[in-house]
């Protein structure tokens, strides 16, 4: 009998195999020579620890004898003592020695690893190096375990493996037993324990201890007299570190998009349903809700066969699925079960710390917790044994942010519903609304370039306590919201928001109804869907007629005019637009900010319908206002619009002069206030004098800022201009390099206008590339575009060589207008055309 590799000679005289619980029971008896008591077995191998009744130990001796006795109804071998327990009478059993490569058998993986090459690098790397202890760490499910199988299998061919599987384990007794078992040994009882297993692993070995978290703490004293021969190497898996000197401690990290797909795709199959192609992007949705944890994804495929991701990922959250097959540990049966293992772990601080740290689903900073408990505990040490525990992890955003999986927060929102306590949901909540409308403030008056990070860091926390406030309160929250949300080009986030607010049960003061319908209304029609924004202005029309408000009047006709211009409608548009005016001279000179705001957008109408002269009557009365008010940043955009107005009249230095009192106005606000002043006054100044290494210059500096800032709205208009002056260059290859960015930041916001103004760029140093084709391709892009008439007209005007249309209705389109005509009067600069 060959207890190592579980190999034994049956009656017959053929090879049979025994459990691993068998091998491990047969080793402990024939190790003591002695009865050994019933209950002593229950504690050493199966980790019982008292209370109820089993009869695990019986019906394990019940299978053994049917394998190894020569008659099992009257075993000779494997004897009970009545009162005392049982005994091995057979001659002993001793271990062969080890060959070069190891015999004892491994745990049989139950899938392949997947996206853990780099990972698997650093573990043979550290075991190469000679580090005694290395720590894989991590959180339940994460695949700690599957990965030291792996390292185990590619090492055993050229030195001996053992794996001791430790989560039964509640005591360093229990545990050195177990080890002792592996090693083929037992501990004599006078001796000390520790020492005894130092000795036993005198020849090179590497001992995979999997599951050591429930007992790191005690273990602590232990593993250094155990690495202490010099010829073991440790490899533990764990939620939480050991923490000793010279530790070599590996992070698990979950698996990126496209391993989690390939994982959920290999599972689904083997349960019998490969994903189709229809289903790729639910699949994407659901891995990507399940945090790329390897179990969770393996639960959910298990159920593929019945069940469509979405309503797999709606039971996974509840809870309410298992694992379908008998083959996982009862701590890895669903997902509710491998927090609880965690969990169970914890003290009653703990407890309550990560059930308030389990609020925030976009992450926290530890002062963030502080306020909401309130003082309650000792907060920087229990964050800190949390975070060992791998309970917590790092999160993105300034400062030290940390969060939780979404499946602890799911099983912290139970703990906290089946006590029926709410206080931290509802100082959650408060805290969520004070700290939104702060940073709103703050942004409103460009305080620091950190402003904006913080907010957008926080925002998911923020639409997550909006459901604990009353009405009032939430939607000052979301009106806090908006400029950040627009300034940040969050367009689609910010109408989610809007929507929330107005979805709540409960009235809402009429004039906050109307003003977040009308906001509403600019977002959709900033995406460019025309539709929904057809339908959000006309109830935002309503809600201002039932409040009164010529302002918010004038604000909706306006929105509709914009609508309508980018319908086809000129006509439509410049009747609303007029409309709208005629409201605003009548109201005097009460809220001058939001009649200033009204104007602007009046002024753009009218630059969009081809109107200059009256579009600059409406930005001189918005200087007006905003002077009254006191708002520079007001006068700045509107000085700014006016310039662009001088320049379509070739009016240069008029245009200059706004400009400089333009920088004036934003040079003195903080960071944010500098870099638009540097975007929008510097570099266009620059780019109007022919300078373009002092416009690079300054539009490099801009884009530094703004990615300092995490202002990406800055960003893409920095890329736009420093592609033009690579243009301007003729360096079509820089410009597109440039532009790319700008594109896919507009795709991915939904901003129509701004990637229509991109991809021209993008398809203009297409044609002076000699990328034809290309730039032709680019133009069978627009022209899907409803909204794109005047880009297709310029860009095919650009491949035709016909004249350029005029573009005075849209400043960006008419830089790109100057620049090709430019560009066209020098020969040679089209790709050799």
């Amino acid at each position: 009998m060959d207890l190592r590799a579980r190999r034994f000679r049956d009656r017959e005289g053929g090879e049979a195999r025994l459990s691993q619980r068998e091998a491990d029971l047969l080793r402990l008896l024939a190790s003591r020579g002695t009865v050994v008591p019933r209950d002593e077995l229950l504690r050493e191998l199966w980790g019982w620890r008292g209370g109820g009744e089993t009869r695990a130990v019986d019906a394990a001796v019940r299978r053994l004898r049917v394998k190894i006795e020569p008659d099992p109804s009257a075993p000779s071998c494997l004897l009970r003592v009545y009162g005392e327990g049982y005994r091995l009478v057979a001659a002993p059993v001793r271990a062969p020695p080890a060959a070069a490569g190891s015999t004892e058998p491994l745990p049989r993986p139950l899938a392949p690893v997947l996206g853990r090459s780099a990972l698997l690098a650093s573990i043979h790397g550290a075991i190469d190096a000679g580090r005694p202890l290395i720590t894989l760490v991590g959180p339940g499910g994460i695949g700690k375990t599957r990965l030291a199988i792996e390292v185990a299998r590619r090492i055993a061919p050229s030195r001996r493996v053992l794996f001791v599987e430790l989560e039964a384990c509640q005591t360093v007794d229990e545990a050195r037993h177990r080890v002792a078992a592996a090693l083929g040994t037992s501990l004599p009882a006078a001796a000390d324990p520790d020492r005894a297993l130092a000795e036993a692993a005198h020849e090179p070995l590497l001992l995979v201890l999997d599951n050591l978290e429930q007992i790191a703490h005690v273990l602590a004293e232990s593993l250094p007299i155990w690495l202490g021969a010099g010829s073991l190497q440790i490899l533990a898996t764990s939620r939480e570190a050991v923490a000793l000197p010279g530790e070599c401690i590996l992070d698990v990290e979950p698996l990126g998009p496209e391993e989690a797909g390939a994982l959920y795709a290999q599972r689904a199959e083997a349960a019998g349903r490969r994903p189709d192609r229809d289903e790729a992007r639910a699949v994407t949705a659901l891995v990507s809700q399940l945090e790329g944890n390897p179990l969770a994804i393996e639960l959910a495929a298990a159920w593929a066969p019945v069940l469509e991701p979405a309503e797999v990922h709606r039971r996974l959250l509840a809870g309410g699925l298992e694992d379908p097959g008998r083959g996982r540990v009862a701590r890895h049966a669903s997902l509710d079960a491998v927090v609880r293992w965690s969990w169970e772990l914890l003290g009653e601080p703990e407890r309550r710390v990560l059930e308030a740290c389990s609020l925030f689903p976009a992450g926290f900073t530890p002062s963030a917790v502080a306020a909401i408990l309130e003082g309650e505990e000792a907060l920087e040490p229990l964050l800190l044994g949390l975070r060992r525990k791998s309970l917590l992890l790092p999160a993105p955003g300034p400062g030290r942010r940390l969060t939780t999986t979404g499946v602890v927060r799911r099983f912290a929102a139970r703990a906290r519903e089946g006590r029926g306590d709410d206080t931290l949901s509802l100082r959650f909540a408060s805290w969520c609304a004070d700290r939104a409308v702060e940073l709103g403030r703050r942004f409103a008056q460009a305080e620091g370039p950190q402003t904006l990070a913080s907010l957008l860091a926080d925002l998911g926390n923020f639409v997550a306590g909006l459901d604990s406030l009353d009405n009032p309160r939430a939607v000052e929250v979301v009106l806090a919201l908006g400029p950040a949300l627009e300034g940040a080009g969050w367009f689609r986030i910010h109408v989610a928001t809007i929507d929330a607010a107005l979805a709540r049960s409960g009235p809402i003061e009429a004039l906050h109804r109307a003003l977040l319908l009308q906001r509403s209304a600019s977002m959709t029609l900033a995406i460019g869907d025309l539709d929904q924004a057809r339908r959000r202005i006309a109830a935002a029309g309503q809600a201002a007629d039932e409040v009164g408000d010529p302002v918010l009047r004038a604000e909706v006709l306006l929105d509709r005019g914009g609508v309508e211009v980018l319908a086809g409608d000129l006509q439509g548009c410049r009747d609303s637009t007029n409309e709208a005016i005629a409201l605003l001279e009548t109201i005097g000179g009460e809220l001058p900010r939001r009649r200033g705001r009204a104007w602007m957008f009046a002024g753009a109408n009218h630059t969009d319908l081809g109107e200059p002269q009256r579009a600059r009557d409406c930005y001189e009365r918005a200087l007006t206002a905003f002077g009254a008010d006191g708002s520079d940043r007001g006068r700045a955009a509107a000085l700014i619009r006016l310039a662009n107005l001088d320049l379509d009249d070739g009016g240069l230095q008029r245009a200059e002069e706004r400009l400089q009192q333009a920088e004036a106005l934003l040079s003195t606000y903080g960071p944010r206030g500098r870099t638009a002043a540097l975007l929008r006054v510097r570099g266009l100044l620059a780019e109007l004098h022919g300078d373009l290494a002092a416009a690079e210059r300054d539009q490099l500096e801009v884009l530094e800022l703004s990615v300092a800032a995490g202002e990406p709205w800055t960003q893409y208009d920095a890329r736009l201009a420093l592609a033009r002056c690579a243009l301007a260059r003729r360096d079509p290859r820089g410009a597109l390099e440039q532009v790319q960015p700008a594109v896919d930041f507009a795709e991915s916001h939904g901003w129509i206008a701004g990637w229509i103004t991109a991809i021209t760029l993008q398809g203009l140093a297409r044609v002076y590339l000699g990328q034809e084709a290309r730039a032709r391709a680019v133009l069978a892009t627009l022209r899907r575009e409803p909204q794109a008439a005047a880009a297709i007209h310029f860009l095919e005007a650009i491949l035709d060589d016909a004249p350029i249309p005029s573009t005075s209705g849209d400043p960006s389109l008419h830089r790109l207008g100057a620049l090709a005509q430019q560009l066209r009067c020098s020969p040679g600069d089209r790709g050799g055309r």
